[in-house]
């Protein structure tokens, strides 16, 4: 259903450092973001009540800090709409409030304000993902939610919930194919990844069982990422220390990756979520995988995953994390670790460690304090003009059409 707005007119960030920013008037029509050439590339990394915005092609200086309000306490998600200039973030709020409540704010990146905030009284909120056209969210209603199994689909202008899809217990995490025709939801109280047509709104198929070959009661899905043609997914699951790799097409399992296998310790084993993170690069060559036992990320050539037959992926580099998984937030939430592609695939960004990555070199190239504190982070990027023209999701996905 399409739907009917407003002709605004936003401002758009194109560089600068607090009040120098340049910024330029453009007006959305509905139509999708029209290709232009990247002239500014900015990573947005959100903490308690902040969002720090910084220059990736100028050592990542700080360039300026959005004020998204006090009450943004605890984010569980963001996500970005280059079409409508509209940036989102889930958070469940002070740990006073209830333990079925979150909230979703909608937040005007180019006039720099708050739009609305959307209380949900039942069940909480987590990492949700947007269509590339901007006008659907599909929001889950929390990790922690045991009694609850369901994805809430929202109008990205609005935020009125047009429809509710019931999934599995513990509704985590969700990405949006690039063509947007699918949404992959992720449910930490199942072992598999399920996969909706974001035409109809219906659950079409179900990718797994992912946990085949672990202990007893492991394979619960965390993190994932896909490729582009939306036919691979690569997923950490519960209790394994590596990741798995399926057929998006058949559903099938392909590969399990277990690295203590391959010579990394896991002391605290088997349970847990020692692997809480995968990132695809863009160009679809490469996987960056947490490590957390041995506070690492590890890098897989996985080429061949989409070949007839498919190949195993295999282990290239280990880097050595300079920030750290261990410890807690200062929102008090452990630290699990998170990776993210930067969309020219020169950057990974670790949260709850801080690190970023110089992917030519597999090196650490500084450590972000904000990153260290936080898993929620993604980029936008930004034309000549000041327009915004692309971004990536929390999860570095595949981007070979």
């Amino acid at each position: 259903m399409s739907e009917t707005v407003d002709r605004r007119r936003f401002l758009g960030l194109a560089g600068g450092a607090g009040a120098g920013l340049v910024v330029a008037s453009w007006s959305w029509s509905g139509a999708p973001a029209q290709a232009a050439t990247v002239a500014h590339r900015y990573e947005y990394v959100f903490t308690t009540g902040t969002a720090s915005v910084y220059d990736m092609d100028h050592g990542h200086r700080l360039v300026t800090t959005l004020a998204l309000g006090s009450d943004v306490i605890r984010i569980r998600g963001a996500c970005f709409s280059p079409v409508t200039g509209q940036l989102y973030v889930s958070y469940l709020g002070p740990t006073s409030d209830p333990g079925t409540h979150g909230y979703l704010l909608r937040y005007d990146l180019a006039r720099r304000a708050r739009v609305w905030r959307h209380t949900f009284a039942a069940g909480q909120v987590d990492s949700m993902d947007i269509t590339p056209d901007g006008l659907r969210i599909y929001l889950p209603t929390g990790a922690t939610q045991t009694q609850t199994t369901t994805w809430r689909v929202l109008r990205g202008w609005t935020g009125a919930q047009v429809a509710e899809v019931a999934v599995a217990l513990q509704p985590h995490d969700t990405v949006v194919s690039l063509d947007g025709k699918e949404a992959y939801l992720g449910a930490i109280g199942s072992e598999y990844l399920w996969v909706l047509d974001t035409a109809t709104n219906r659950i079409v198929r179900k990718v797994g069982p992912l946990g085949a070959g672990g202990p007893p009661g492991g394979g619960g899905v965390h993190p994932f990422t896909i490729n582009g043609r939306h036919t691979r997914t690569f997923v950490s699951v519960l209790d394994l220390l590596g990741f798995v790799v399926a057929d998006l097409v058949t559903g099938k399992l392909l590969f399990r990756v277990d690295l203590t296998k391959l010579g990394f310790s896991w002391p605290d084993g088997p349970t847990g979520e020692p692997s809480h993170g995968v990132s695809l690069s863009p160009d679809e060559t490469e996987l960056y995988v947490i490590d957390k036992p041995n506070n690492m990320v590890h890098v897989f050539a996985v080429t061949g995953v989409t070949a007839t037959p498919p190949i195993a992926p295999r282990l290239v580099a280990s880097i050595a994390l300079q920030g750290s998984l261990t410890g807690t937030q200062s929102t008090g939430a452990p630290k699990e670790g998170w990776v993210q592609h930067s969309l020219d695939g020169r950057f990974v960004y670790v949260g709850d460690a801080g690190d970023v990555i110089n992917t030519s070199t597999r090196t650490t190239a500084l450590v972000l304090n904000k990153l260290a504190d936080t898993r929620i982070s993604l980029e936008i990027d930004f034309d000549a003009s000041g327009h915004p023209i692309a971004t990536s999701s929390r999860t570095g996905i595949g981007r070979v059409a």
